[in-house]
């Protein structure tokens, strides 16, 4: 996208941007978190595996974070939303590719 955010592509074709939630920024580490294991994750079909506890495990050792079982539970359920909104999103393209 060359320095292109996601709502100025979006804004250039004319295509909604859902507005981002807004969190508490005492917990930006846990997306901070999250954006490293996204980097990690197995690709498969579409937009990637989920993220798993395996892999979770092996990040926690590898950086030597320190992490409690609440927060696995945080971001194994921003994973999932983040998977359904790029499904959401895949699925849209294909309708809009598939209605030219």
């Amino acid at each position: 996208m060359d320095g292109e955010t996601r709502r100025q592509r979006n804004e250039r074709f004319d295509v909604d941007t859902p507005e981002a939630p807004v969190l508490d920024p005492d917990f930006d580490y846990l997306m901070d978190w999250f954006w490293e294991l996204h980097q990690g994750r197995s690709m498969g079909m579409g937009d990637g595996e989920p993220l798993s506890f395996t892999e979770i495990e092996a990040w926690v050792r590898l950086t030597g974070t320190v992490i409690r079982r609440e927060e696995v539970r945080i971001l194994m359920t921003i994973d999932r939303a983040y998977l359904h909104a790029k499904g959401e999103e895949r699925q849209a393209q294909e309708e809009r590719r598939s209605n030219r």
